[in-house]
């Protein structure tokens, strides 16, 4: 809550509203701040009182908002026996202790940072450290001088930990860290090795899940191989099945087959918050489907590949952006990187890219397509290449997201203008 906002106004509009709680230091007539919740808390810890149990697991214990990036956001409720024994599930993976000072970078709106990373720390008794936004060399200060051995961020904010930590006058060995990282941008091995080399996080989970599912309800374990690791997805949680389906029947997936991932278990939601149709389209004989193309490896590992709608159908062969936006990602002169689909009479799509380049170095189109030329199939080969200043996102609750459907509106304005395939 910030300042001047009158708790007497919300409530006249909000019926069912209880308690409100200030979380700054400022006081608000009407709400109870922290400092006094803290105060309270520590009087029953003295007192030997027993923590206040819920009555009913399968009551709601929070409400979130699906992210809003492809539809209007939908209300997720999720009950006690959805949240708990998974957060605490996902704290072991990290082997959590009570000595552990844990770094998290997401914001709290969502179900990474609001529910999944405070109850998995808290659990083991871990001592969290966060920040009301992010800011680059406060969360830098506070990984390093708050001894935090654990942190939970996606890729754009490691990215500027890394920055920061090379810029140090005096670099030295950093002390072995451990994290949970979301490549929102897509899979960057380079970013992987170098969380190691400069941040000392030489295990990390890279996980998968949605606030619908639970987050990590698919997951890797930190020991597990680099290349497995690195891509999004994992084995199942402990109370969750997850399978790979055909979009259109539901039949389950052969190993190296895509299709649609779905899950089902005690970490799911049991539908959407009064919105029954949007409830009825979501799940299927028991199953709730993702709109997310994964597969399935031969190992049991089910990793992610992309939004399902995203998917370009380039003369016949399913391509996910995802994966040309991951080499195109390794070329030295490329910062940034979104690669969308755009109509072709003979193909039926082809895919085009958007790169920002970096600061101080050279690109074009050209030099973009001989990169990919006997690396990549020449279907995945961008057919047009435009250097742009800045790509479109979305800020939701676990980062950063491309706002896929503008990209395809810009490539469909920039062919008609007289751009040309790249040479």
């Amino acid at each position: 809550m910030t300042g001047g906002w009158a708790p007497g106004g919300a409530a006249a509009n909000l019926p069912a509203l209880r308690r409100i709680v200030g979380v700054r230091s400022a006081p608000h007539p009407g709400a109870t701040m922290t400092d006094a919740l803290l105060a309270r808390g520590r009087e029953r810890i003295a007192d030997g009182a027993a923590p206040v149990a819920a009555s009913d697991v399968d009551a709601t214990a929070i409400l979130f908002y699906t992210s809003g990036t492809t539809a209007f956001p939908k209300g997720v409720p999720l009950t006690h026996c959805n949240l708990l024994p998974h957060s605490i599930g996902c704290g072991a993976l990290l082997g959590l202790t009570d000595q552990d000072r844990v770094l998290s970078l997401y914001p709290f709106f969502g179900i990474s940072g609001g529910a999944n990373k405070v109850l998995s720390t808290f659990a083991f008794g871990s001592c969290l450290v966060f920040q009301d936004a992010f800011r680059a060399g406060e969360a830098y200060d506070l990984l390093v001088g708050e001894d935090c051995g654990v942190i939970h961020a996606v890729d754009v904010q490691l990215r500027e930990l890394v920055r920061l930590a090379r810029a140090q006058p005096a670099p030295s060995s950093p002390p072995p860290r451990r994290a949970s990282v979301a490549f929102m941008a897509g899979l960057d091995a380079g970013l992987a090795h170098e969380l190691g080399a400069v941040l000392g996080i030489d295990r990390f989970v890279h996980a998968y899940g949605m606030t619908e599912t639970n987050p990590m309800v698919l997951r890797n374990h930190p020991c597990d191989p680099f290349e497995a690791r690195l891509r999004p997805g994992g084995r199942a949680a402990p109370h969750a099945e997850v399978r790979v389906a055909d979009p259109a029947t539901g039949v389950e997936m052969a190993p190296g087959a895509p299709g649609e991932i779905e899950v089902r278990g005690q970490t799911v939601m049991a539908g959407y918050y009064r919105d029954p149709e949007a409830t009825a389209q979501a799940f299927r004989d028991g199953w709730f489907r993702t709109g997310d193309q994964g597969v399935r490896t031969p190992e049991g590992f089910i990793f992610y590949l992309g939004r399902l709608k995203d998917m370009l159908k380039i003369g016949g062969f399913n391509v996910a952006p995802q994966e040309v936006e991951a080499y195109l990602r390794t070329h030295p002169a490329v910062e940034d990187v979104a690669v969308t689909g755009l109509a072709d009479a003979r193909l039926g799509e082809v895919a085009v890219a958007f790169i920002k380049p970096r600061s101080g170095h050279a690109l074009d189109a050209g030099a973009i397509r001989d990169f990919c030329r006997g690396h990549i199939a020449n279907y995945k080969t961008p057919e047009h290449v435009w250097l742009v200043d800045a790509l479109p996102y979305h800020t939701a609750a676990n980062g950063s997201k491309l706002k896929r459907d503008v990209l395809r509106a810009w490539a469909g304005e920039r062919v008609p203008a007289g751009e040309h395939p790249a040479a």
